[in-house]
């Protein structure tokens, strides 16, 4: 039988935070849950602590800074006697934590707190599809490694194409207050006065603008899923991702 102790969460935390891993800090058998089990988890590509408790009927996800996040959780998981592994379900980790991290990325799609900052009124998730484990951005076919290249991506601030769609993701602001936008690219024609000439401009539709990156990937990722879906195989085979310089 395993046994979850408060040491060896914490362990297996640090551990996982100092190698730049992502991993399952603990397991259990919950019969009552939607997926029979409950975990916490550590998702380095977000630096978050999932966890998913059947019997408090709740769930949560916070920095892995947090400690008291870690220990208000943690005791509530600690010394439960139907510790199992991934081996006892018959589940590969690596597709494991890219359903949890899809899972995680749908519950910060719904944070709502900041959309009254959003610069247009017309663009609101539905948040009624949620997006399949395999859909990512286009930079990666997992969702560990398309969230890590997002944020570098958007740490120097670029366009990119996926889904068929323009898009772009932008960084604002110094270490203590950063703004995070996404944006929509599209092409207006503009006519000079004087020559009468006309000339193609790109111009940038702010989509959401946050104050979490990890929240930006989210519902960008909704966003993209719920409205260009459609566009996201060719030919039966993974879309990739243009970076536009």
């Amino acid at each position: 039988m395993i046994m979850t102790t408060n040491l060896n969460i914490r362990e297996k935390l640090n551990r996982l935070v100092a190698e730049g891993k992502s991993g399952v800090l603990a397991l259990f058998d919950a019969a009552d849950s939607a997926a029979g089990y409950d975990y916490i988890v550590y998702l380095h590509s977000l630096d978050m602590v999932y966890v998913v408790d059947s019997i408090s009927e709740a769930s949560g996800y916070f920095d892995s800074t947090d400690t008291h996040s870690l220990n208000r959780w943690v005791a509530s998981f600690a010394d439960r006697e139907n510790a199992i592994s991934l081996n006892d379900i018959g589940e590969d980790e690596q597709i494991f934590l890219n359903s949890v991290t899809n899972d995680l990325l749908w519950h910060m799609t719904h944070e709502w707190e900041l959309d009254e900052d959003e610069q247009d009124a017309d663009v609101h998730l539905t948040v009624s599809d949620c997006p399949d484990a395999d859909f990512t951005l286009g930079f990666a076919d997992t969702l560990e490694c398309d969230i890590k290249m997002f944020r570098d991506l958007m740490t120097s601030g670029g366009d990119f194409s996926v889904c068929g769609v323009k898009v772009g993701a932008y960084q604002v602001g110094d270490d203590d207050e950063k703004s995070y936008y996404f944006v929509e690219c599209y092409d207006e024609i503009f006519t000079d006065e004087d020559t009468n000439e006309s000339l193609t401009v790109e111009r940038h539709r702010i989509i959401l603008e946050l104050n979490d990156w990890r929240t930006l990937y989210a519902k960008a990722r909704t966003y993209l899923w719920q409205n260009y879906r459609q566009y996201r195989w060719i030919d039966s085979g993974f879309y990739k991702t243009d970076i536009v310089s």
